[in-house]
Formats: structure tokens, sequence, C-alpha cells
């Protein structure tokens, strides 16, 4: 019964040729194009869900307005990161970021340009979970003038990524810096990229608190409600930032990592922003792609 079934659709398609032709080249179009935007759709949700808990870190978000100015920022001060972690007993490790951008590395007789390098502080490795390939994410960061590099990167240095460990590098002049772990590369679909993450040392040893450069990231304890720690931000800021820019109007929010591709939407972002406008709207076509 089948065969007779396909024997009369094969009769069919050859009678009616170009229709059929037609009609077969629009319905691989149009799923190869539903499959394209889900595949989009897929990577754009994806950011940032690789890290182990990416539920519980939280970047540190500043918000104010006043007579002839306003600011939405994410980027804090120095002492953001320890005040808050002295302040909240749900923090449970929080790190400072400050995208130094690079610049020439020399290794011997090899020079080579840089544009990703990022400073951060000891507990960066606490904070974020990425996978070492030499060394160890406990001390990569203890000591200044060191430097955790990607596979990538240190296979362009060096040649082989496994010689890399306590190798020293040059940024600049009288500048030695040693490489005290080799990491896998991050993966494109995190919104915080790097090839190098250099020891701040003592860079960020500073009580001003109108001095926003950096990026603050908070990882809080499994057992840490977010809407409790929220309630208790304004006493916080009262007592620090918001005494000190003198401003009424302001507001500390602790923003989601896994919401910031998509929905953030501030000056100074690290990366490049994703949009969920714009995801929506792939969605819309690939529903009416699948529906024509």
């Amino acid at each position: 019964m089948f065969s007779n079934y396909l024997k009369t659709a094969w009769r069919n398609l050859m009678r009616n040729k170009t229709y059929a032709l037609i009609n077969i080249m629009s319905i691989a179009i149009g799923l190869a194009a539903f499959w394209m935007i889900a595949l989009y759709i897929g990577d754009e949700f994806s950011y940032d869900r690789e890290q182990p808990a990416a539920d519980r870190i939280y970047r540190v978000v500043q918000h104010a307005s006043w007579d002839g100015g306003k600011l939405d920022l994410p980027l804090t001060a120095p002492p953001f990161a320890p005040a808050m972690q002295a302040a909240f007993p749900e923090v449970e490790h929080a790190t400072r970021i400050d995208l130094e951008g690079g610049g020439v590395m020399t290794y011997g007789n090899k020079t080579l340009k840089t544009n990703d390098i990022i400073f951060a502080d000891d507990q960066f490795f606490k904070v974020f979970s990425h996978d070492f390939l030499y060394g160890s994410a406990d001390n990569a960061l203890s000591k200044p003038q060191s430097i955790v590099i990607t596979k990538s990167l240190a296979e362009k240095i060096f040649g082989d990524a496994s010689t890399a460990l306590n190798q020293v590098i040059n940024f600049g002049v009288d500048n030695s810096t040693t490489v005290t772990g080799v990491i896998k590369d991050v993966a494109e679909n995190n919104h915080l990229r790097f090839s190098g993450v250099r020891s701040a040392g003592e860079f960020y040893n500073s009580n001003q608190w109108k001095d926003f450069y950096l990026y603050t990231y908070l990882n809080l304890t499994p057992s840490a409600s977010i809407a409790a720690l929220e309630k208790r931000l304004p006493k916080f800021s009262a007592a620090t930032i918001q005494k000190d820019m003198g401003v009424k109007d302001y507001r500390m929010e602790l923003q989601p990592l896994t919401s910031i591709h998509l929905h953030s939407d501030l000056d100074y972002e690290i990366g490049a922003k994703g949009s969920i406008n714009r995801v929506y709207m792939f969605m819309a076509i690939a529903v009416l792609i699948l529906l024509i």
C-alpha cells in the first residue's frame, strides 16, 4: 500500500515538474532559514550560562541623577568590592576588573600586539570559573606582576602552551610579568572575553568612591536571597558612595550575569551588546516562516 502511495506521488511530481521544484525549493529554503534563526536565538540565550555559578554572579550597577546630569553605569570605584563583601555576609567573593586593553608584549625577540588583556584582583578566578590547563586558580593572581593567559595566546608567544608556565614576558619597558597560569580559550558566548588577566597588585588600594573605572562582580552564597540583599543596598549606598557624591537620587542595582548580554543598556559596557527585542523579532520571523 505504501509503495503505491510513493508511485502515485512520484508520477504527480513528474507530471508537474516545475510546480514540484518550486515547492521543494521553497520548503528547503524556508527550513534552512528557520534553523539558521534558531541557531542565532540559541546562541544569544546561551551567553554566560556556562559558568557553574552563573545564577549566583551579579554585576554592580549605578544609577544617579542630579540637576543637569545623570549616570547609568556598570562602572564602580575600587572600594565597592571590599566594602560590600565586608558589609553583606551573602557576598562570598567580590572581584574588580579593569579593561586595560593590552599593549605591546615582548618575549625574547618576539613582539606581539594585544588588545584584550584585562587587570583583575586575586578573587577573579573565585568569581569566574575557567579551566586551567597549567597552573592553579587558587593563587594565579595572588602576586604582583603575574598574568594568566589563554592557550591561544600562549601558543602565539611560546609556540607550545605547556612551556608557558613561569615564563617572563614584558609589557613596555621594565614591566616584567610572570605567567602563572594557562587557561582554555574563553568561549565566544561570554560577555567578558579576554586573552589574558594581569594581577592588579596595589592598583586598587584606593578609597576614592567617585573614581569610577572598574567593573565589580559579586558571587553570592548558595543560600543568599537577592531580594533581601537588594533591600539593604540603599542603607549601604547612603553611608558610602551617595554620601561622597552628595546626590539624593541614587540607586545601586545588582545585575544578574546571565541578563547582561541581552537586557543591559548602559554606558561603557564591556563588549558588544545583544538585544532581547531583536531576538523576539527573529523569533516572530521564524514562526512566520514555518506558517508560510
